[in-house]
């Protein structure tokens, strides 16, 4: 499945959404430079920028060393989510919107491409199926990938962090009960003089 648009018409141009996104590729192409041409130089620098302002939950617990001394550790839990293994892993960026997205917009339907051997067809389905899918094959991920971890806990498959999807999602749900702003369209009880 892969959703192109939904059915909720927008009153405004989401700059936030798109600065967070412009603002999670800068990032991702300045980890990716200071490997430069993959010299053991440019390796160790790009490894202390993952390692200094990714979450490492040691550095969390106190149980380990702290990074490079930058940053509180407390601080990479949001830090962490703008560093990511490959550019096609930038999309797992959205996660928090989605999480949002599914509480403001429970009874939304999103026009998805759906590709199943020789069947391809677009279709119209409901937003909450679509992040259920998306949620059901983050957590299924996860699993496979812890159940192969190697004999010192180290992910397999690449390390794809595929329970930070499922938190930044998470995350995303909680966070707009802290970040909704009141409707400007909603008036209260009008005041005479």
């Amino acid at each position: 499945m892969f959703p192109l648009k939904d059915d909720i018409p927008s009153r405004t141009t989401p700059i936030v959404t798109c600065g967070l996104i412009a603002l999670n590729i800068l990032i991702f192409f300045y980890q990716v430079s200071l490997q430069g041409e993959a010299s053991p130089a440019g390796v160790r620098a790009a490894r202390d920028f993952i390692f200094e302002f990714g979450l490492v939950p040691c550095r969390l617990t106190g149980e380990c060393a702290p990074g490079g001394g930058l940053l509180p550790p407390a601080l990479t839990v949001f830090t962490s989510m703008f560093l990511h293994g490959g550019i096609l892993h930038v999309g797992g960026a959205v996660a928090g919107v989605l999480g949002a997205y599914l509480l403001l917009f429970p009874r939304a339907h999103v026009l998805t491409l759906v590709i199943f051997g020789f069947f391809v067809r677009v279709v119209r389905v409901p937003a909450v199926l679509v992040l259920g899918f998306w949620f059901l094959v983050q957590f299924l991920s996860g699993l496979a990938t812890w159940a192969a971890s190697g004999p010192r806990g180290e992910p397999a498959g690449g390390g794809t962090a595929w329970f930070a999807h499922l938190g930044g999602f998470l995350a995303g749900m909680a966070l707009l009960f802290v970040l909704r702003p009141r409707d400007p369209w909603v008036r209260g009880p009008s005041r005479s003089w």
